[in-house]
């Protein structure tokens, strides 16, 4: 009990496992071969946050290309291809982009301060097609 205790006060105070100070608090605690295997699991652990970070990361800019692409009136089908995500999930997000088009054109470009939720899309997407309205109507109007 003593060494879960010290493991998630190391957690808690240094975010990484790594150091050579807690691999020194685990061998007081286990056998070396305990302590490789604590040290393998964090990094089985490490490594799948990392992979589900990136493919969170992935799908989001697959997301972002698809809401950018929607402005090229590029067709649900192109774009599901282009950001391989599936038609249905880019056809909602098309739904989105409309909805959140008319609500800029509803405040004729003003920024807002809260976003109303816009169904299909995050908060992060609305805001994100708020300042690219923006931007793209300007670079039409210059």
């Amino acid at each position: 009990m003593a060494f879960f205790q010290m493991m998630f006060e190391s957690l808690a105070q240094e975010d990484d496992l790594n150091s050579e100070e807690t691999k020194e608090l685990f061998s007081h605690y286990l056998s070396p071969p305990q302590t490789e295997g604590v040290m393998t699991t964090y990094q089985s652990w490490v490594n799948k946050g990392k992979l589900e970070g990136k493919l969170e990361g992935e799908a989001k800019k697959a997301r972002l290309a698809v809401l950018r692409g929607k402005w090229n009136n590029w067709s649900a089908e192109s774009l599901a291809d282009m950001s391989e995500l599936p038609l249905v999930e880019v056809k909602n997000l098309l739904k989105g982009y409309d909805d959140a088009y008319k609500l800029w054109m509803e405040n004729k470009g003003k920024t807002l301060d809260v976003f109303p939720k816009i169904a299909h899309l995050s908060e992060q997407e609305v805001s994100y097609l708020m300042a690219f309205f923006t931007q793209k109507h300007q670079a039409v109007d210059n």
